[in-house]
């Protein structure tokens, strides 16, 4: 994505060891995000939406979907 030039290299292996990981990067994709990643080894998945609107239709299509899920907002873009 243009948003992410950088990836995260446990990505791809924690995907394949852990299922949960894929299908949840797979649920933020499908609900609607710009970009969707895994945090550090694969503590938390993010998506990135393009508004407020979008991530909160966004956390409600996820319900049922994934273990957890939250919308939250951007402190700052750097």
């Amino acid at each position: 994505s243009e948003l992410l030039p950088a990836a995260n290299v446990l990505q791809e292996a924690a995907c394949r060891l852990c299922p949960e990981v894929a299908q949840t990067l797979d649920a933020l994709w499908s609900v609607g995000a710009r970009a969707a990643f895994m945090t550090g080894s694969g503590a938390a998945c993010v998506g990135l939406f393009d508004d407020e609107c979008a991530a909160l239709a966004a956390d409600a299509a996820l319900e049922g979907r994934v273990a957890w899920h939250c919308a939250t907002h951007t402190v700052s873009i750097v």
